[in-house]
């Protein structure tokens, strides 16, 4: 982790080195009037993109301490475009600001705000448009409709704007394998099994298709892989009720290989399809795990999901020791946390 802070620090270094980031105290002003203005470097444009790229590793790693940055990040490229009067390098700036304000919309929601995370998804599509990336507008719309799903269960609003992602992302199979998965979750919610696995196999179908590694660094921020369409279908088993199908899947899936701001969540899922199925040891490996991973990445809603699993479970004979010992671990989990604030 030092390491990629040294690596963000010695790009703005870099940027810092080109003049991209002005004095605050002529911040508002226009120091170049009229057509005067300097052009960017296309390395000061590089290093701009390079550290959007650290940030979104910093990320996935669980670091929960890069939001300040990443806005700071977002100022020195508006600021960029203040000063910037030529047309295609504005439209790279405005691609690169909307790339910044997706990584920052996809901070953890309990520590960012659920208000302040549409605020950004709602920047990045306009920012998008700006830099007239079709693509980028398509997974700005998809992340958006992704929020709505996630933390409001509106199926309505968000099967809403992945139609309008979807008109986006006609260049980008992998967007579109992204989009089809969040789909078939809007379709498990829905309690449609048929359309749930149609989406679920055209998700499958476009990662076959896929040749190549994933690109790197992913411009939409989607990790689509095949391992992530595999987490999606096992979770869209476990809400249409397919615990034994979600099992058989999850147990299958390299859950170790996803990114650390993912793995809770996955190993909640296990936990939940390991008791349906009767792996109670199982259960209770994958549920402390969940809950360990929770804290070291501050996803204390993965705790409160634990907790609720544990007493919806109290009442059956069977499972009346996995139930207490998940509640103990989990009070344990936050005395710990209080004590160290």
């Amino acid at each position: 982790m030092n390491s990629l802070r040294r690596q963000v620090l010695m790009a703005f270094s870099g940027i810092i080195g080109a003049g991209v980031i002005p004095s605050s105290q002529h911040a508002l002003l226009d120091p170049f009037p009229g057509e005067h203005a300097p052009a960017l470097s296309e390395i000061s444009l590089q290093n701009l993109a390079a550290i959007t790229h650290q940030f979104r590793i910093m990320q996935r790693q669980g670091d929960t301490f890069i939001i300040k940055g990443l806005l700071g990040h977002i100022a020195t490229i508006e600021e960029a475009l203040y000063r910037t009067k030529q047309d295609i390098i504005r439209r790279e700036l405005w691609r690169l600001l909307a790339q910044a304000q997706l990584v920052a919309r996809l901070h953890p929601i309990q520590k960012l705000g659920l208000a302040q995370a549409k605020t950004l998804n709602e920047a990045a599509i306009a920012s998008a448009i700006n830099s007239g990336d079709l693509a980028l507008t398509g997974a700005a719309i998809g992340h958006l409709a992704h929020l709505y799903l996630r933390e409001e269960r509106d199926l309505h609003k968000a099967s809403q704007l992945l139609d309008q992602a979807w008109d986006y992302s006609q260049e980008s199979r992998d967007l579109r394998g992204w989009i089809a998965i969040v789909r078939a979750s809007i379709a498990a919610h829905q309690g449609d099994w048929q359309k749930c696995e149609v989406h679920i196999t055209e998700a499958m179908e476009i990662v076959d298709s896929l040749s190549g590694p994933q690109q790197h660094p992913d411009p939409y921020f989607t990790d689509f892989s095949r391992l992530s369409v595999q987490i999606f279908a096992g979770n869209c088993w476990l809400t249409l009720g397919a615990a034994e199908r979600a099992y058989e899947l999850l147990t299958a899936s390299p859950v170790e290989e996803l990114s650390m701001n993912r793995q809770a969540s996955a190993h909640y899922d296990l936990a939940r399809a390991s008791i349906v199925v009767g792996e109670i040891e199982a259960a209770q490996r994958h549920a402390f795990k969940a809950m360990d991973l929770a804290q070291a990445m501050e996803q204390e809603y993965i705790i409160h999901r634990c907790l609720a699993l544990a007493h919806s479970i109290q009442h059956r004979d069977r499972c009346k020791p996995l139930a207490q010992a998940v509640i103990e671990y989990a009070h344990t989990i936050q005395r710990r946390r209080i004590n160290s604030l």
